[in-house]
């Protein structure tokens, strides 16, 4: 709105509108996923961390935010290799954003009451900040930290998703989620799309596989 704050009840609106979509694709997604018997063929498993290379890219807007992702990467893969495996991603990611401010199988009704507590924990800590902070102006210093928590997060999630399989570390000439993170993340800086590097980083790994048969 050129700098005019959007009225909180607009705001509430364009946020809770979003999160209902989050949470709508997640459940069809799972639901959805238990049709496919087997994902590999398909490459649905690098879908992920193709989305995560992906929006990490789009994030990125200077230097700083590039050394943050690196940092946040590099704590994640190591808090995850040290057994630290539910606070990685957090821990990795609150790290790198300081550092850049100083710079299974269930049924369905476990399902379904998965996606149901997923809903609450996905609303609550975004409307109560909403409806707390609205036409107020956080310091300055609050605002660079945000500012650094996308690409931390993102990058916090990717690296383990690249270079770990079966909780071991694999960084070798056959690890095909490392070789289609190139093109993945060429495809990415150039179009500036979520959907364009995920689809070409499922065709490499794709065509690896099929190749490596």
């Amino acid at each position: 709105m050129d700098g005019q704050e959007r009225p909180k009840g607009e705001t509430l609106a364009i946020n809770v509108t979003a999160q209902a979509s989050w949470v709508l694709g997640t459940a069809l997604g799972i639901f959805g996923g238990q049709m496919i018997a087997e994902i590999e063929p398909f490459a649905l498993d690098y879908a992920l961390p193709a989305m995560f290379i992906a929006l990490l890219v789009m994030q990125i807007k200077n230097k700083v935010q590039v050394i943050v992702a690196v940092l946040a990467g590099v704590f994640s893969l190591g808090l995850y290799l040290l057994g630290m495996q539910q606070w990685y991603v957090i821990i990795a990611t609150v790290l790198a954003a300081t550092l850049g401010v100083a710079l299974i199988k269930m049924d369905q009704t476990t399902i379904l009451l998965t996606i149901l507590g997923m809903a609450v924990v996905t609303y609550l800590p975004r409307v109560i900040p909403l409806l707390a902070l609205t036409g107020r102006r956080l310091p300055e210093v609050v605002i660079d930290w945000l500012g650094y928590v996308p690409p931390a997060v993102l990058a916090a999630m990717l690296l383990p998703s690249l270079v770990v399989s079966d909780g071991q570390l694999v960084v070798n000439a056959g690890n095909l989620f490392l070789w289609a993170a190139l093109p993945t993340f060429a495809a990415a800086i150039l179009t500036r799309n979520l959907f364009v590097p995920v689809l070409v980083g499922m065709a490499v790994v794709i065509v690896g596989r099929l190749l490596m048969v």
